[in-house]
């Protein structure tokens, strides 16, 4: 490909990501995994319960909903919801995935739209955003029907993982910056101390991590916190242009992700499932019982599973609940169990990586002669 950006900019285009299709194909099963698991949450189905809301507090921003005087009812809704199902499901065993992977990012967006009309706007632009850059990768060729049918590449494009690192590095920017105006890099104020006391006293999720870090931090510790999260929102950005630091950034991401689920019982996991397409998973689980037990699974699919997806799980979420939460209710609160492993998993493979990153950067130090 021909291209008058120079040198530098075409080879962090189309040159430096690189990375395989297994590698993607896993990161797609976890992307997938994680946006159907979360289409409950908060004790409530998405999009189901809107209907219910009166027109009159109804302000749709502008887009579809705009043609709207109010909410569709229950039966569009629950209609939009079994599409958005059954499109994830094709993500998920990678069937006819790059057309699946664009119309679930469309049919998410019209979605929220009826769910933003009432004021509330949801950190999930990152996932939506994934799944229209990655249509363009081969993360459909391994752990997929598609994969099953044509032979699997030995390289996957790389521009859409540099397109991606960079919408991420905008995104994060785009929570760095409010905070820099509003006076959190102020030695007068501890932000992060003010946000810990409104989510306990204000939202009661109080959490034993928070309330500790609320009686023992002195201020000087409230005020690194703020720098610290700061420093880290913005650096997306800035390692978007080397694969290697923005995996590491990526890294400490799952780390500060977590430490915000322990200290005030908000997580969010569709950061983690977007981060997760920056690894190398195929080092992880090629050969194993994982990687056939998957592609066993996979090769069972048919053109109803689907379907049954989208009707079964519309129904299952509405009348039922999230079944994973439901069965982890019976250990205590499901939703947080279920948030507790994910951190717990996702912070054990980000400090694994972390090891090898500074073993890898110490080991290339004594080569050079610096120790």
């Amino acid at each position: 490909m021909v291209s008058r950006l120079g040198p530098a900019v075409d080879g962090w285009i189309f040159d430096r990501f690189e990375t395989s299709p297994q590698s993607l194909g896993i990161a797609r099963i976890i992307l997938a995994s994680l946006a159907l698991s979360y289409l409950y949450d908060a004790d409530k189905p998405r999009y189901l319960w809107y209907p219910h809301f009166p027109s009159t507090i109804y302000a749709p921003a502008p887009g579809l909903a705009w043609l709207f005087q109010g909410v569709p009812g229950p039966f569009v809704m629950q209609l939009l919801m079994g599409t958005i199902i059954a499109l994830l499901t094709c993500v998920l065993v990678g069937w006819h995935t790059r057309i699946a992977s664009r119309a679930a990012a469309m049919a998410m967006i019209l979605a929220n739209t009826f769910e933003y009309s009432f004021g509330k706007i949801n950190h999930d632009v990152l996932p939506i955003a994934a799944l229209l850059v990655m249509s363009f990768s081969s993360w459909g060729e391994a752990y997929s029907v598609d994969g099953s049918r044509v032979p699997t590449s030995e390289s996957s494009p790389r521009w859409p993982l540099a397109l991606l690192a960079l919408v991420v590095g905008l995104a994060m920017l785009s929570a760095a910056l409010p905070k820099i105006a509003t006076g959190w890099l102020s030695l007068a104020t501890q932000s992060a101390r003010g946000h810990l006391l409104g989510n306990s006293l204000e939202t009661e999720r109080v959490t034993a991590v928070g309330s500790a870090m609320l009686k023992t931090l002195p201020t000087a510790a409230w005020e690194l916190l703020d720098w610290a999260t700061i420093m880290l929102e913005g650096s997306f950005i800035f390692a978007a242009f080397s694969p290697r630091w923005f995996r590491l950034v990526c890294a400490l991401g799952v780390l500060f992700h977590s430490g915000i689920h322990w200290s005030m019982d908000i997580f969010f996991e569709t950061n983690l499932a977007v981060y997760a397409v920056f690894f190398d998973w195929q080092r992880l689980v090629a050969n194993t019982r994982v990687a056939r037990a998957i592609e066993k699974i996979v090769s069972l699919t048919r053109w109803w599973v689907p379907l049954l997806a989208g009707v079964g799980g519309t129904l299952l979420l509405q009348y039922v609940g999230n079944p994973i939460v439901k069965v982890l209710d019976l250990f205590g609160d499901g939703r947080w169990i279920r948030d507790s492993v994910l951190a717990i998993l996702s912070s054990g493979l980000a400090i694994a990586f972390l090891a090898r990153f500074v073993a890898g950067w110490r080991w290339s130090e004594r080569k050079a002669g610096f120790g």
